[in-house]
């Protein structure tokens, strides 16, 4: 009988309690989530029971349930702790990660100009473009795919040309028009001799633009800051005169031409900056440009001086003999090699450097007092 009256009040009290809500409390947590753009992510917060409202901190500060934060690309990790209002307030917490994804690389042309842009029929424009990201360019009337930065064109009739710069994630074009004009008839006066005149002028500097951006091309530097072209390399852009034989001791603006092409030679050993005196470092560095270029057979030929065949050397490459200067109208006792030519000459670099000496000498002494400034 006792034991139906304890059950009874069980049920009773059970039937109470739920009457007047109340209930065994759920676990209170939070989470978040994050969706990304291309430089940002939206981070949301969620909670799951507890008591409401429910209050959320993210770990940058922010304690909005939704936030956009802007990233660079890559993936990016933040917390969230949310605290319910219950009368023991609970406090849960949660990591999420999302990534924003690097962006492909697209190819862009930078520039692309045709110069002249206006022409005659017979003459002719240089193409030049500047691109980036590219895999492969090409051209289009016929010419297709090019690898250098630049083209001559010559146009019958007025022609527009698309470049088409490509890359697995896209193509980007640009345009020029080269405009070609009627032929100027042979015995035309006037303004069309000027037209001609003109046109003549147009096309020599495409030329020089097209050789410059070959010459960029093979030796390095940019068509606004040109690169140093050793001697000999590319005719008379790569020359040097120079009006007298020099030895150490000497000095001058000459000098100084001597050793800025000798430092733009790296195989010479001379890092040094440039002076204009001719001490031991252009001396070596001297040496070894006259054996390299076969001006001598060997170290034992030279003393580093610059004498008829190296100048004689120097002078072919701008295209002419060995000028002749008359050193004996600056030192009447100097002995010079006369020859407009340089490897007939009798006399080597150094016996012509040593027949200088008696006076050249004790310039060079005066200025060694200061110390080889080379």
């Amino acid at each position: 009988m006792k034991m139906k009256l304890l059950a009874a009040s069980s049920m009773a009290a059970s039937l109470l309690f739920a009457s007047m809500g109340i209930a065994s409390a759920a676990a209170f947590s939070v989470s978040c989530s994050g969706v990304p753009s291309t430089s940002s992510i939206t981070w949301t917060a969620a909670s799951t029971d507890g008591v409401a409202p429910v209050a959320f901190l993210w770990g940058n500060g922010s304690t909005s349930p939704v936030q956009t934060v802007s990233y660079a690309p890559g993936t990016h990790t933040i917390t969230i702790e949310g605290t319910d209002a219950s009368t023991t307030p609970q406090v849960a917490s949660s990591t999420c990660s999302a990534t924003i994804d690097t962006p492909a690389l697209q190819p862009s042309i930078t520039s692309f100009t045709a110069t002249p842009s206006s022409i005659l029929v017979g003459g002719s424009s240089v193409l030049a473009w500047v691109v980036s990201n590219a895999s492969s360019t090409s051209l289009n009337q016929s010419i297709g795919t090019v690898s250098s930065t630049s083209v001559t064109v010559s146009p019958s009739v007025t022609t527009t040309y698309t470049l088409s710069a490509t890359n697995p994630n896209g193509t980007a074009t640009a345009s020029a028009t080269v405009t070609v004009g009627t032929t100027i008839p042979t015995g035309g006066t006037g303004g069309n001799l000027q037209e001609r005149i003109k046109s003549l002028l147009q096309q020599i500097a495409a030329l020089q633009t097209s050789l410059a951006q070959l010459i960029a091309a093979r030796f390095g530097g940019t068509l606004e800051n040109p690169p140093f072209i050793p001697p000999g390399q590319i005719g008379k852009i790569a020359c040097i005169e120079l009006g007298r034989n020099l030895r150490h001791g000497d000095h001058g603006d000459d000098v100084m031409k001597l050793q800025v092409m000798l430092k733009g030679d790296s195989s010479t050993g001379f890092t040094a900056e440039p002076t204009g005196f001719f001490g031991p470092i252009t001396m070596k560095a001297m040496m070894k440009f006259q054996m390299k270029t076969g001006i001598v057979a060997s170290s034992s030929a030279t003393d580093g001086s610059v004498g008829p065949l190296t100048r004689g050397f120097f002078n072919r490459a701008c295209g002419k003999g060995l000028i002749k200067h008359g050193l004996n109208n600056q030192n009447a006792s100097s002995t010079d090699v006369d020859d407009d030519d340089d490897d007939d000459d009798d006399d080597d670099d150094n016996a012509t450097s040593s027949s200088q000496r008696g006076n050249s000498g004790n310039k060079g002494k005066g200025n060694q007092k200061g110390g080889d400034d080379d």
